[in-house]
């Protein structure tokens, strides 16, 4: 996929949509304790780190024809999508993992999430689905 016009015209797009929307972010790696109804705590062996990443709010819009019944004056609830940041290629160092329960802190407002799932795209993003926690 590397040698692929996609794959390249698809990295110049996210580096230009990085340029503009990218913020910083805080890993905190963590792991579950050994006490399994405890709260996780942080993975000592893995370093937290400050990484650029892309925010996606994962609003998504209902459609209104299939939502809204015309004949009753009940109307569709809000439909929201996933939450989650995507990392473009080569923003997360070599030997550093995303996982799912480690936390992300919006280092702009201080908001922290927490992974969700890790999905890696064919064109190297790494897309992580969060979870506001605070």
């Amino acid at each position: 996929m590397a040698g692929s016009t996609f794959a390249a015209e698809f990295a110049t797009a996210f580096a230009d949509v990085e340029c503009v929307h990218g913020e910083g972010f805080l890993l905190t790696p963590m792991r579950r304790n050994v006490d399994r109804n405890a709260a996780a705590i942080p993975d000592t062996d893995r370093a937290p780190i400050e990484i650029i990443g892309v925010w996606h709010d994962g609003v998504a819009n209902p459609a209104i024809v299939n939502a809204y019944d015309p004949r009753t004056d009940q109307r569709p609830g809000t439909i929201a999508g996933k939450p989650r940041v995507d990392f473009g290629p080569g923003r997360i160092p070599a030997g550093v993992s995303l996982r799912a329960g480690d936390l992300l802190t919006r280092l702009s407002d201080g908001r922290v999430w927490r992974i969700d799932g890790v999905l890696l795209s064919r064109q190297r993003i790494t897309r992580c689905d969060v979870n506001i926690i605070g």
